[in-house]
């Protein structure tokens, strides 16, 4: 009750555009496609572990990232941000990006350009968390491309 399927066939075609394959068996393939049909209780009332309910979470959330594919990458990690970019595209027509496997990679081996140090001893505690947060926010929305100077600058504000 409450799945609705009509995005399984796109996702199926862009599994296939980016050699992904679907294997019988494999769980993440399963959750993958299942994030795809909707309904936000859906999850629930299957019995999968907490695991595959965590990753199906994680999927529903990406269909609404503001995040490129690299960005998606840094967060979270080469293969959950390739599940979460094709479930986006299905489900949202946000179109894939085309060098995908590469932005991804880039993504993945991306350092964000400023610690924790960099702001002390300005910074503390709960005051230098937001202010990482919001710089780490700002970076990734540029696509990973402002500098460490640039993200310094944000201090200032």
């Amino acid at each position: 009750p409450g799945a609705e399927p009509k995005f399984l066939r796109k996702l199926a075609e862009f599994e296939r555009q980016h050699g992904v394959i679907y294997r019988r068996g494999c769980d993440y393939a399963a959750i993958r496609r299942l994030a795809t049909t909707g309904s936000s209780s859906l999850a629930g009332r299957l019995r999968i572990s907490r695991k595959l309910e965590n990753r199906w979470r994680l999927l529903r959330g990406a269909i609404d990232s503001p995040f490129g594919a690299a960005a998606l990458a840094h967060e979270l990690g080469a293969c959950k941000a390739k599940d979460a970019a094709l479930v986006r595209a299905a489900v949202s027509g946000f179109e894939l990006e085309p060098n995908l496997a590469s932005e991804i990679a880039r993504g993945s081996n991306e350092t964000f350009p400023v610690s924790s140090q960099d702001l002390m001893p300005d910074f503390e505690g709960e005051s230098l968390g937001r202010l990482l947060g919001k710089m780490k926010k700002a970076w990734l929305s540029s696509g990973m491309a402002l500098d460490r100077s640039e993200l310094l600058k944000m201090k200032l504000c």
